[in-house]
């Protein structure tokens, strides 16, 4: 063989191994071979991590992804009422489809349209892209003040699985992973990053664990997320007991285990407890604090490759590696079947709570003019605070879903806490010591009256905005706010002796004190409406102090007003209207303003006084009608006879004034139930005698007595 020959063959021999190592390069790596089982694929890529990635997969690697070995980053959405056309986890920007509550969904008692908001919400998942939805939660409505109650299926074990275990497998069929919350007894929104539920474990078994136990083993949802509260002294998040033996040994669950959003615990003990992924960023698992563990032996290897593996399992189970985390763009903006199924909740969601002299379903022969009025007469119904907040881009209001009846609908807001506002009578001393009408305004750049005073000036009513008071603005991403506080001082006088009411209405801390005594004390970051009744002297001055934080999430607007309420109310022009009226429609609304996420309701009664406006529409109209809109029970014992009927409606999405009009006028027959008990008296409730709001150990003394439990066991 001549040299010539030899170099060729060696060219060639050298020219083949670089095509197959070209080749080699530019194949796919084993573990996207679809014909392989995820575990067996999952198993496959852990082999190729370092000890580093598999920490990180844990934690923020988990959203964020891994370019090297081509894991794609997760996106997860709330989606607990609705999605805005452009996917974002926005609650300003409006949805084009939001959905009923799960509250309102429990009440209709159907599982079949539990399964269908399944399907429908996955459907906005899977258009934008979104693999994981962060719902359902199942946590019981323990008592009637959690700010999060509207987001549950109510107190009942049975019911909630049943719903949530068909809502989970409506919700997984197209191939969206459910995340089932908040694992577990997180049952009040106060103090939640703090509070140690402390329940026995026969309660834990029959009540708070039995809600997820069916749903995890009939549904097996992608995820469980943790609460971010203690139980029985150790954080949820890292309670080997709680994810370990419970849900994974007893229960034999295979998914992924998450904690909550920023969860306050410790991120070596949460891995050992079992924790997948500390959600959202690793804050508490992460390499600066497992890495360590692992290199002293503290958590062996094996440890940490189970709990990745787990994580990977999930990721192939669900498509993630297939192209399910790419937007489905053939699913329509707004989706025809998620405006079906929210309408046909809204309506089955709607509960008759009382009907007398069958003054419903009212038609033309009896009424021909209606007053349609209340705080939530013209405003947006859909839903309660927090991360389940959502807007809707074209929501059915009450007066709007009347005016296309052929009643003669009129219309007041009966804002009589604004009424009041505006008819306070104050006066105080100016510089030169005269007596001037209004009150005195001083602003500090502080938190209650501290800190530089900035302006001095006064006001005649405290009724709305009062950011123009302060000369200095800062700017977040929140956009502007005013900083500090204001405190607004002066006197009041009555000409008659007799008791008066003291109300006030804020979304920020407030302080309202008469001579020095404490009328009420208000910290809470939704708004509320205190109020105090007092005895007045004639013809004596009394010193009044209101102290008001501004805050930077929530809008400037303070309302406070004093008087005879009785009297107020009763010259309205709302009476007027409803004293000329065939029958009264009136809509008490919490929403948003009032509950929602991170805290618990202050208040148990019906906001803006219209409690008082009931009483005084009573008076006048033979059809008095009210509907509460809201996250569950509200105090009625002070009006509830005075009414001819009683709806209740617990968020039901866009369509919530269409649902209550429908059922109103006898198109939609009223077949919802309650999915809570609704006690006469808030201290009559079982659980309110063990809940204490200056403690952050929370005793479930109650024990298996919950809800209508504890009332059939009391009698």
């Amino acid at each position: 063989m001549t040299r010539y020959r030899i170099m060729s063959r060696i060219q060639l021999l050298m020219l083949v191994c670089l095509i197959s190592f070209k080749t080699s390069l530019s194949a796919a790596p084993p573990w996207m071979d679809t014909s392989l089982q995820p575990g067996a694929r999952a198993q496959m890529l852990l082999g190729e991590m370092t000890v580093e990635e598999k920490i990180e997969l844990l934690g923020d690697g988990f959203r964020q992804g891994n370019t090297r070995l081509g894991i794609p980053p997760v996106k997860m959405h709330h989606m607990a009422a609705g999605m805005t056309r452009s996917g974002a986890t926005s609650h300003t920007e409006p949805a084009p489809v939001t959905y009923p509550s799960y509250l309102t969904l429990a009440s209709t008692w159907d599982r079949e349209l539990a399964r269908e908001n399944g399907i429908a919400m996955a459907r906005d998942c899977r258009r934008h892209g979104y693999p994981i939805a962060l719902m359902p939660g199942i946590n019981i409505y323990r008592l009637p003040l959690n700010g999060r109650n509207f987001e549950y299926f109510g107190e009942d074990p049975v019911l909630t699985s049943r719903m949530a275990r068909h809502f989970i497998e409506g919700l997984q069929s197209v191939g969206v992973a459910a995340s089932l919350k908040h694992f577990v007894a997180n049952n009040q929104d106060f103090n939640r990053y703090y509070s140690d539920s402390v329940v026995d474990e026969r309660t834990l078994r029959e009540i708070y664990l039995a809600a997820f136990e069916e749903a995890v083993k009939e549904a097996r949802p992608g995820t469980v997320m943790t609460g971010h509260n203690k139980l029985n002294g150790e954080w949820c998040a890292a309670h080997r007991w709680l994810l370990t033996d419970v849900l994974r040994e007893d229960w034999g669950y295979k998914g992924l285990i998450m904690s909550d959003w920023n969860g306050r615990h410790d991120g070596v003990a949460a891995l050992k407890a079992g924790l997948n992924f500390d959600a959202p960023e690793g804050r508490n698992l992460n390499i600066a604090s497992v890495l360590p563990a692992v290199e002293s032996g503290e958590v062996p290897e094996e440890m940490l490759d189970e709990r990745a593996l787990r994580t990977l399992t999930f990721l192939f189970e669900f498509g993630l590696f297939d192209g399910r985390h790419e937007p489905d763009l053939a699913i329509p903006i707004p989706d025809p079947f998620g405006l079906d199924v929210s309408l046909r909740t809204a309506r089955a969601g709607v509960v008759l709570l009382k009907n007398e002299q069958a003054v419903l379903p009212m038609d033309g022969n009896t009424v021909r003019t209606l007053l349609v009025t209340g705080e939530g007469a013209d405003v947006e119904l859909t839903s309660g605070g927090g991360s389940a907040e959502v807007v809707s881009e074209a929501p059915v209001t009450v007066l709007a879903a009347f005016k296309k009846t052929d009643f003669e609908v009129r219309h007041d807001d009966a804002d009589l806490l604004g009424v009041l506002s505006r008819k306070a009578v104050y006066h105080h001393q100016d510089d030169s010591g005269a007596t001037v009408p209004g009150l005195a305004v001083r602003v500090y750049s502080g938190p209650r009256g501290t800190g530089e005073l900035l302006r001095q000036t006064s006001v005649s009513h405290v009724a709305g905005d009062m950011g123009s008071f302060f000369p200095k603005t800062a700017v977040t991403d929140k956009g502007a706010h005013p900083v500090g506080s204001i405190v607004l001082s002066g006197s009041i006088e009555v000409e008659q002796t007799g008791d008066y009411l003291f109300a006030g209405d804020s979304r920020t801390p407030l302080l309202v004190t008469l001579d020095g005594r404490l009328l009420f004390h208000y910290a809470n970051r939704y708004r509320g409406t205190p109020e105090h009744s007092m005895r007045l002297e004639a013809g004596r001055n009394y010193k009044l102090e209101i102290t008001w934080d501004s805050h930077f999430r929530w809008p400037p607007t303070l309302w406070f007003g004093w008087g005879d309420v009785e009297e107020i109310a009763a010259n309205m022009p709302t009476v007027s209207l409803a004293r000329e009226s065939d029958a009264t429609l009136l809509v008490a609304h919490l929403g948003p303003e009032y509950e929602g996420e991170d805290m618990d309701r202050t208040v148990y009664e019906l906001p803006r006084l219209q409690r008082h406006m009931i009483r005084a529409l009573s008076a006048v109209s033979e059809r008095l009608v009210v509907a509460v809109v809201g996250g569950g029970s509200v105090e009625t014992a002070s009006w509830l006879a005075e009414t001819e009927a009683l709806l209740f409606c617990s968020y039901g999405g866009m369509f919530t004034g269409q649902a209550i009009c429908d059922v109103v006028t006898g198109e939609f027959n009223p077949s919802g139930h309650l999915p809570f008990s609704w006690e006469k008296r808030l201290e009559e409730h079982p659980a309110m005698a063990f809940y204490d709001r200056t403690q952050l150990v929370v005793p479930y003394t109650e024990g298996i007595f919950v809800g209508y439990r504890g009332f059939e066991q009391s009698g």
